[in-house]
């Protein structure tokens, strides 16, 4: 162990690790994240509890730290300096656990106590990592495996060698290198579009995974004795960095993994470690429709003759949306006749009656996203800026650009109209689904649009995945818009352009 320097530290100047592996938070969590994370999922107010009945720590309980950018960042007893931080405010239990809070009457004695903490300090993080990772990945208090796995892949991403992470973790090469591939493909399955918000906020929380139902499909033989692995059948290798990489089509291989972490992570009650990658839904079918299924053995033969008794179980894989089921989960769209169906549905659908509605011009006679009489400005010069854009940018030259400034657009557009109304509150930072569907939300209970006109709209954003698509624009490099696509949506969304706009 490094040497190191004891010291007496105000609580206030001590500051959670937003780089603990053990801690899934957002990227760049702040510090109340991080006091939500642990209060949520790691029993802080409990420990709290329990610091306020002994009057602050026992003996021995010392904290560990270093300073970073002028700041004293705790390595070592994250959980307990952030049940001091709520015993000294418990706003920040009520942020989280509002019925909790009257749980506490704590005592002056205890403020006093916990007020100024005793700490050890360690010239970096680095010199620490050796005896905290040894405590934590093989000690008593182990981490789950995904965090075990996430320390592993910080590490290697921060350029540190294999054999580096050896010393430090005392963990076997092969260990670390499978940790990091697993990670990988976890992360890569969760960060596909497919998922709806619903899914993502209520299943794929990485504290919660039961990876193993997850991996274990991958390299676990089929019950079909005569079927290769899984792994083979998509191709699955990695690159030099541990990243899950294919020779198959991209699509194909994303939509078999998505359905793979679905059964997993969803539908995991009904799919655990004894089950193959035949009882994954939908993945057999899949499997067999793109050909990825070996066609040189009787098994896989009995098996094509399957596939059209089984067709109507598939949940909608890229390519096939318009025939799909309506409740099933957002896909990647790849070719322009998936998004316009969609938009030209909703076309059909809205109410012209709705007020500021203009007669629109066939969008294949149309150059730009907005038309040239689209005369509405709001206070926002970036908004209205946004909009000169929009009226001057040829949408076929320019696609790309047009496609992710409408997108930008109508989120400015939707923060605008809360703010303006009194209802900054419903702003979803980063969510731009659930920021637009509460401007929406809100205009129909001021009476602003008909329901029809409202759930229409709804519609267009749940059903038919529009902001998934627009966020695609951004994130995914194999989305690609479609200049009428890119039209159709302005025009599906002008009522509520304008409405924003309205002074």
């Amino acid at each position: 162990m490094a040497k190191f320097e004891s010291k007496s530290i105000p609580l206030d100047d001590l500051y959670l690790d937003e780089e603990n592996p053990r801690f899934i938070v957002p990227p760049n969590p702040k510090q109340t994240d991080i006091i939500r994370h642990l209060i949520m999922n790691e029993g802080v107010d409990k420990l709290a509890m329990k610091i306020d009945r002994s009057k602050g720590f026992y003996a021995g309980e010392r904290v560990i730290a270093c300073k970073e950018h002028g700041r004293y960042v705790v390595l070592e007893g994250n959980r307990r300096v952030c049940a001091c931080k709520i015993l000294k405010n418990l706003q920040l239990l009520g942020n989280v656990k509002p019925a909790s809070v009257k749980s506490f009457d704590v005592s002056k004695e205890t403020l006093d106590n916990i007020s100024v903490l005793d700490v050890d300090i360690l010239p970096s993080r680095t010199m620490a990592q050796s005896a905290l990772a040894s405590k934590h990945i093989d000690g008593i208090k182990k981490w789950t495996a995904i965090a075990k796995q996430k320390f592993f892949a910080i590490q290697f991403e921060a350029g540190k060698p294999l054999e580096e992470i050896m010393d430090v973790t005392g963990s076997a090469k092969n260990t670390i290198k499978r940790g990091i591939k697993e990670y990988k493909l976890i992360k890569y399955a969760l960060e596909l579009p497919m998922w709806t918000e619903e899914e993502s906020e209520n299943y794929l929380n990485l504290e919660d995974l039961k990876i193993s139902r997850f991996i274990r499909v991958f390299s676990a033989n089929s019950k079909e004795k005569e079927l290769p692995p899984l792994k083979e059948i998509l191709q699955l290798s990695e690159d030099e960095y541990f990243n899950p990489i294919t020779t198959i089509k991209k699509e194909h291989f994303d939509y078999c993994i998505y359905l793979i972490a679905r059964a997993a992570f969803v539908d995991k009650n009904d799919f655990n470690t004894r089950n193959t990658y035949l009882d994954v839904p939908g993945l057999k079918d899949y499997l067999i429709k793109t050909d990825l299924l070996p066609t040189n053995n009787k098994k896989s033969n009995e098996l094509k003759s399957d596939k059209q008794e089984n067709e109507d179980i598939d949940r909608g894989d890229p390519g096939t949306n318009q025939n799909s089921n309506p409740s099933s989960t957002t896909r990647r769209q790849d070719t322009s006749s998936a998004e316009e169906t969609n938009t030209q549905n909703y076309n059909t659908q809205n109410n012209s009656s709705d007020k500021g509605k203009i007669e629109k011009s066939a969008t294949s006679k149309r150059s730009t996203v907005i038309p040239s009489a689209f005369g509405c400005t709001c206070s926002s010069s970036k908004i209205n800026n946004i909009t000169v854009e929009l009226k001057e940018l040829n949408v076929h030259k320019f696609t790309n650009s047009c496609a992710v400034l409408l997108r930008v657009y109508l989120e400015l557009n939707a923060k605008y109209y809360l703010t303006k109304t009194g209802k900054a509150e419903k702003i979803e930072e980063n969510k731009l689904r659930d920021t637009l569907k509460n401007a929406i939300n809100l205009m129909g209970s001021r009476h602003e649009l008909t329901d029809k006109s409202q759930r229409s709209m709804l519609e267009l954003i749940d059903k038919n995945h529009a902001i998934t698509i627009f966020n695609g624009y951004v994130h995914y490099d194999d989305v690609h818009p479609f200049a009428d696509s890119v039209i159709n949506y302005f025009d599906n969304f002008e009522t509520f352009i304008r409405l924003c706009l309205e002074k």
